[in-house]
């Protein structure tokens, strides 16, 4: 394993400001464009703020994408799109959302899917999957998270799920990368408690399993640290005093940090594990990819075999990295035993299989064999 060795591709602009409202305007002004983003912001009157002053005809709104979005959902909005009359004017897609928003964005911000005729969802699925880079290419694409976990904005890949087949889907295309990133803490104030720890977790998990990772480098943990440390330094704070500003914009520079290291690396083994927790046992994936990070570093701390990461994880935990992390877990009343979730031994021994067998796996310095059931 060469820790020396990387490789990067930064595709357009980050922007980190509070209040960003203008400066989004001031790209979209004069274009015409498509929005994506959730009901639930549109409730909230987040998108009228940010649009307001724009002439209606020159923009369509998508709010009907669903948390953990799935395929079926994915095909519904695909049909609508095609009929929005002025669909081969676009100049720019707007995302402005959480993880699965701008998942969804990146799939239908393909230009060539409203120039072809698909039967099915599968088969759309099937064109971004088979199809090059240049059949691939995309509108113009802001992203805009709300909230400070999945990095989505930072990766070429698009996760989906089947929930027939019960399989978390990732579709990968560099053209998936937005031309701008807004990153606005303010947009988390309105957060829940539980959402606000949620995607934190999410963004916690990417950070460490940068670091357990076959594709690792000293870069990637440098940034997977500064993540780490602010999230276990300030998500305890946060929960607390939710409408800190401050404590909002550490998290979600952490998820930037994070970020910038899985989507070099990708996940690992606790990701493997995660997504037959949340498709079988309907735990949330930010708690799903993280209730197993204690486990995971106690057997780097106390197995010889794992000696070279265990440095690692001291400089961010301190010494006794799983004490750290046990008591960090407390803090935020997060359960590490698979039996708090309602997973039996039985279900433990599917999810090991089931991990196995994954992608994310091979990319784990970790080995599932040393992993027991609690």
């Amino acid at each position: 394993m060469n820790f020396n060795y990387f490789s990067e591709k930064i595709n357009g602009e980050v922007i980190f400001d509070v209040n960003s409202k203008n400066k989004i305007f001031e790209y979209i002004k004069n274009k015409k464009f498509i929005v994506f983003t959730s009901k639930s912001h549109t409730k909230r009157g987040q998108i009228k703020k940010i649009l307001n002053g724009i002439n209606e005809r020159n923009f369509h709104i998508i709010d009907r994408i669903d948390s953990h979005a799935g395929l079926d959902n994915i095909w519904d909005l695909y049909l609508k799109i095609k009929k929005i009359k002025f669909i081969s004017k676009i100049d720019y897609v707007l995302a402005i959302g959480g993880g699965s928003v701008l998942d969804v964005s990146k799939i239908l911000s393909i230009k060539s899917i409203y120039k072809k005729k698909f039967d099915n969802i599968k088969s759309l699925i099937q064109f971004l999957s088979q199809s090059n880079d240049t059949v691939l290419s995309s509108y113009k694409f802001i992203a805009v998270p709300t909230t400070s976990g999945t990095s989505s904005e930072l990766t070429k890949w698009s996760t989906v799920w089947d929930y027939e087949n019960k399989k978390k889907l990732s579709i990968s295309n560099p053209n998936f990368s937005p031309e701008i990133i807004f990153y606005d803490p303010s947009l988390t104030l309105s957060l829940s408690k539980k959402n606000t720890i949620i995607s934190a977790l999410d963004a916690f998990s990417h950070s460490l399993e940068s670091i357990w990772n076959n594709n690792t480098s000293y870069y990637v943990i440098n940034n997977a640290s500064i993540a780490a440390k602010l999230i276990f330094s300030n998500l305890p704070k946060l929960i607390n005093d939710q409408k800190n500003i401050d404590y909002r914009s550490k998290i979600m520079l952490a998820s930037y940090f994070a970020g910038k290291s899985f989507s070099i690396t990708e996940t690992s083994i606790a990701h493997a594990l995660s997504y037959y927790i949340t498709l079988e046992k309907n735990i949330p994936h930010g708690i799903a990819c993280s209730f197993t990070l204690f486990q995971i570093v106690k057997l780097i701390e106390k197995n010889k075999k794992y000696k070279k990461i265990k440095p690692f994880l001291e400089d961010i935990f301190g010494k006794s990295p799983s004490k750290k992390l046990n008591l960090f877990f407390k803090k935020i009343n997060i359960p590490i035993k698979f039996s708090y979730y309602g997973i039996s031994l039985e279900d433990f021994n599917g999810i090991i299989k089931s991990a196995k067998e994954s992608q994310r796996y091979k990319n784990s310095m970790i080995d599932l064999n040393d992993f027991t059931y609690s």
